[in-house]
C-alpha cells in the first residue's frame, strides 16, 4: 500500500506528517494519527488521497475557528470582570461596592449606573468621559437662558473619599427683584447677598423647617437672578446618596427618591446653607461643581413654575421631558 505526504498547519505552525518514519508506520498499525493530531491516510491513489487530506484540513480549521470564537468570548468576559472589580481610587478610596442591580458604566470602572428592568429609558446619556467645569460666563447671564442651557449638565460632590454625579433634568428660573416670586424681590439682604453677587455661586437657603433648596446665582454682579434646582438623574455615588437620604433601593421607584425634588437632592448631595451658601460653582476645587460633558439636551420642555403662590404662571420652569426622575409629571 503506498502512502503519501501531507502537509498541514496547526495553530501557525507547519507540521509536516511523514508516514514514511517509524513513527508513522507504528501509528499505522495502531489505527492512530500523528502527533499534530491528523489522521494517516492510507491512499490506493492520488485522487483518494487528496480528497481525504481536504477533509482532514477542514476539520482542523474548523477546530481552530471554534478555539479563536472560545478565546475571544474568554477576553470580552475578562475585560468585563476587569471593569467591575475593585481597584483603589485617588485618596486610598475604594470603588463602590454595590448590590448587583448596579452595572458598570462604559465611561469610568468606578462609576455605576443603576438599572432595573421596569425601569422607563432616560433621556439623557450616561456617558461622561470627562466633565469640565462650566465658567463663569455661563452664568453671567438671563436666568431664563441660563436654565434651560443647564439642562444636561452634571452636578458633583467631591468629598475626601467619594464623588456623588448627577445630571440636571429640571429647573427654575427667578428673575430677581422684579420677580415677586424671588428671594431678591426683597432687595440685597444678609440672607440674599449671593443672589446680588458674582454669577456661579450657590445660594442655599432653609424651607418648611425641612429641607435646603439649592439655586446658582445669575447676571452681573449687582444684580439679582437665580436659578433653582428641582431635579437630578443620579450618575455615580447612588449608595451614598440613599445612606444620606436613609432608604434603600429595591427597586425604579426608590431610585427616583434619590434626587427627585429639590430637598431630595440637597439631602442625597449633603448639601446645606452652612456648608454649601456662597460655594463657587465654577471651580472643581470647591467641593460642589457645575460641569459638563458633551451631552446636549434634547425634548426640552417648559411649564408654569410649580410650588409657589406669587407669579405661579410664568413658563419658567424648565425639563427634559419623559425623564423619569422630573419631580412633577407634566400633563400631556
Amino acid at each position: 500500500m503506498a502512502w503519501a505526504q501531507a502537509e498541514v498547519e496547526i495553530n501557525g505552525v507547519n507540521k509536516n506528517c511523514m508516514p514514511q518514519t517509524r513513527l508513522a508506520r507504528k501509528q499505522q498499525l495502531r489505527g492512530t494519527g500523528c502527533r499534530a493530531g491528523c489522521e494517516v491516510i492510507p491512499l490506493c491513489n492520488t485522487t483518494s488521497a487528496t480528497v481525504q487530506l481536504k477533509k482532514s484540513m477542514d476539520v482542523i480549521r474548523a477546530r481552530r475557528s471554534t478555539e479563536v470564537t472560545a478565546r475571544q468570548r474568554i477576553e470580552t468576559l475578562e475585560t468585563a470582570a476587569s471593569a467591575v472589580s475593585p481597584e483603589r481610587q485617588p485618596g486610598g478610596a475604594c470603588a463602590n461596592s454595590l448590590p448587583s442591580a448596579f452595572g458598570p458604566r462604559a465611561d469610568n470602572p468606578h462609576t455605576v449606573h443603576l438599572r432595573f428592568p421596569s425601569m422607563p429609558e432616560s433621556q439623557t446619556s450616561t456617558q461622561t468621559p470627562q466633565i469640565r467645569p462650566l465658567n463663569r460666563a455661563f452664568f453671567n447671564r438671563d436666568p431664563r437662558r441660563v436654565a434651560r442651557e443647564l439642562l444636561g449638565k452634571i452636578l458633583i460632590r467631591q468629598a475626601s473619599r467619594t464623588r456623588l454625579t448627577a445630571r440636571i433634568v429640571e429647573v427654575e428660573a427667578y428673575l430677581g427683584e422684579k420677580d415677586p416670586a424671588a428671594h431678591s424681590a426683597a432687595g440685597n439682604t444678609a440672607r440674599t447677598a449671593v443672589l446680588f453677587g458674582p454669577p456661579g455661586h450657590a445660594y442655599v437657603y432653609f424651607i418648611y423647617g425641612n429641607h435646603y433648596c439649592l439655586n446658582v446665582s445669575c447676571e452681573p454682579e449687582g444684580r439679582a437672578g437665580g436659578v433653582l434646582f428641582r431635579a437630578l438623574e443620579p450618575l455615580s455615588g447612588m449608595d451614598e446618596m440613599a445612606r444620606a437620604r436613609d432608604i434603600e433601593i429595591h427597586g425604579p421607584e426608590d431610585l427616583r427618591k434619590l434626587t427627585s425634588g429639590p430637598g431630595r437632592l440637597c439631602e442625597a448631595f449633603g448639601i446645606t446653607r452652612a456648608r454649601d451658601n456662597g460655594c463657587d460653582l465654577t471651580s472643581a476645587v470647591s467641593g460642589l461643581w457645575i460641569g459638563e460633558d458633551g451631552f446636549r439636551a434634547r425634548a426640552i420642555r417648559t411649564t408654569h413654575r410649580i410650588g409657589i403662590s406669587k407669579a405661579a404662571d410664568k413658563p419658567w420652569r424648565y425639563l427634559l421631558d419623559g425623564n423619569p426622575f422630573v419631580s412633577r409629571k407634566v400633563r400631556k
